[in-house]
């Protein structure tokens, strides 16, 4: 049996989610006291949020929320990342990324201002310290992401190497599942261009990263890092080949009757298709995946 994600989540429903009692070490976080933080802190660094965006588990155990900043920046949006849990299967997590507007998608990068901390001693009291670290440097931190954009802006990739890649965060690195990778197939099918030219690795990644967006709130944090960490490394290895988590493949070289990642998954093409137009899927659509229980 499986669960489907709640859409439709509000700021009122997080804050009126029970706060657990499990005793012992273990000092849960409330969302209201992180979002209240979180407004207390845009507001004294003079920061004008455009937009708070909420998603949570059926019962609201799980939250993740993802705040837009008025940077004044016609490609990236400045944003501030939250993710927190009451039953003991993630810890308190923030960091600063950016919104990515031409493809109504993320950009997080680990190395970035990231905080994660177990929910235990005094938790809540150095979350709101970090909240604040983090908020008053958002501006400081445009340049390190702007830089992540232009270099994979300037790295040129072909489908066999987007379909290598792909494989990897699907097998290896479980930053897409298999609806996501799915989907993902259909997008690059239509051959979807987002942002630049389709051949740029910065308009693959966010493809990518549309995809999972609506992933599930315990590991779309990860999930969205692990994805800029995969294609910097990437990048910073080489622009021309896979690097050494994956098996080199010319395409010059490429028998066609090879059978790649994306001719496993060509499954239930017909319902995915319907699904993309021009980023893929209607971005207001929050039709929520089928995931394993919990």
């Amino acid at each position: 049996m499986s669960k489907k994600l709640p859409t439709g989540i509000t700021r009122t429903i997080l804050e009126n989610v029970p706060l657990p009692n499990h005793g012992g070490r273990y000092t849960p976080i409330a969302h209201k006291t992180i979002m209240d933080e979180v407004d207390t802190a845009m507001s004294k660094n003079k920061l004008q949020v455009t937009m708070n965006e909420y998603s949570s588990t059926i019962h609201g155990n799980v939250a993740v929320g993802k705040v837009l900043i008025d940077t004044q920046d016609e490609d990236l949006q400045m944003a501030f990342f939250w993710g927190n849990s009451y039953d003991k299967s993630s810890r308190f997590t923030c960091s600063v990324g950016a919104y990515i507007k031409k493809s109504d998608s993320f950009i997080l990068l680990s190395n970035l201002a990231q905080y994660a901390r177990k929910h235990t001693g005094n938790a809540d009291q150095l979350a709101i310290t970090m909240i604040n670290d983090q908020i008053s440097n958002v501006n400081n931190y445009k340049s390190a992401i702007t830089a992540v954009k232009e270099k994979l802006e300037n790295t040129t990739v072909g489908k066999e190497e987007m379909a290598q890649i792909s494989g990897v965060l699907f097998i290896e690195k479980n930053v897409l599942n298999k609806e996501q990778l799915s989907l993902l197939k259909s997008l690059l099918d239509k051959r979807t261009t987002v942002v630049g030219n389709f051949n740029s690795l910065w308009n693959y990644y966010c493809l990518v990263s549309s995809c999972i967006r609506s992933g599930h709130p315990k590991t779309w944090f990860d999930n969205q890092m692990n994805l800029t960490d995969y294609l910097t490394n990437y990048v910073n290895v080489s622009t021309n080949k896979i690097t050494a988590d994956v098996v080199e493949v010319k395409e010059d070289l490429v028998d066609v009757n090879q059978i790649t990642i994306f001719d496993v998954i060509e499954t239930n093409s017909n319902t995915e298709e319907q699904k993309v137009e021009t980023l893929g899927w209607d971005p207001e659509d929050n039709s929520p995946l089928e995931l394993p229980e919990l």
